[in-house]
């Protein structure tokens, strides 16, 4: 799964189509099979010769906007465009019944809404890292925000569970090999070696934004307020106002500072 941004970005006056293409082809040749969406960064010219290239391609596919079964499990793509357009992304979720994967590229203000969606795994591409379970689902976040660096995760699913493994492949410092989350059954426990990595205030952080949208103004108890308090100073006014909307944002603020006084 291939969650954007995957040719270069444009901006810079190249790409990377044609390592990409190499790469693509050679899992075509394998008969691996791969799934991948577009990013914000992936230029119309350099994104199109990728699917011109693949167009004919058995196992390689962009599953942008649409779901894609393999085997017993169902994938939905989701594009930069797709998550960055409020109504189009409430329609996606709006329309669409259960899937195991969301394979989005999508930026830090809307990924809570990505928790709308009826799924098991949620993986994002677009900046930051974060790895952790949200409300019964896994929650997936790798950038790749420093040329150093080269990232990713791999899932691996059996019979008595699963094992979610982050890799960082740094050439400047020793590699690195995590296993944060592991999920057996009902019981999920997640191996907190790095912060940088992975982040409990990010995962509560969605929680109590999610769990005061369901509630009246009347309805928010002291409790909420002070959960409200704990998280406020990590995460931008825009990420608050972008789900809860403007009006009930500074209603709660005034709740604050009303309490603080």
């Amino acid at each position: 799964m291939l969650a954007g941004d995957i040719t270069g970005d444009g901006s810079c006056g190249h790409g990377f189509q044609n390592a990409l293409i190499l790469l693509l082809t050679f899992l075509e040749s394998k008969k691996v099979q791969t799934f991948f969406i577009k990013g914000n960064h992936d230029e119309n010219k350099f994104f199109g010769l990728v699917m011109n290239m693949t167009k004919d391609f058995q196992y390689v596919e962009r599953i942008s906007s649409k779901i894609i079964q393999f085997k017993e499990i169902k994938f939905l793509g989701l594009d930069f465009d797709d998550t960055e357009s409020i109504t189009r992304l409430n329609d996606i979720i709006l329309h669409n019944s259960k899937v195991n994967f969301i394979l989005a590229h999508c930026s830090w203000r809307r990924r809570i809404r990505l928790l709308d969606f009826d799924t098991n795994y949620i993986i994002t591409g677009h900046f930051n890292e974060n790895i952790g379970y949200i409300e019964d689902k896994v929650f997936i976040s790798i950038g790749n925000d420093r040329l150093e660096d080269i990232n990713f995760v791999t899932i691996n699913l059996t019979k008595s569970g699963e094992k979610i493994t982050f890799y960082n492949m740094n050439c400047l410092n020793d590699n690195v090999k995590l296993t944060n989350a592991i999920k057996n059954k009902n019981n999920f426990s997640m191996d907190i070696a790095s912060s940088d990595i992975t982040d409990n205030k990010f995962s509560q952080s969605l929680s109590i934004i999610r769990n005061i949208k369901n509630k009246e103004m009347n309805e928010i108890t002291q409790y909420d307020l002070e959960q409200i308090r704990s998280i406020i100073s990590l995460n931008s006014m825009t990420f608050f106002t972008d789900y809860l909307g403007r009006s009930k944002y500074y209603k709660i603020m005034n709740k604050l500072s009303e309490t603080h006084s």
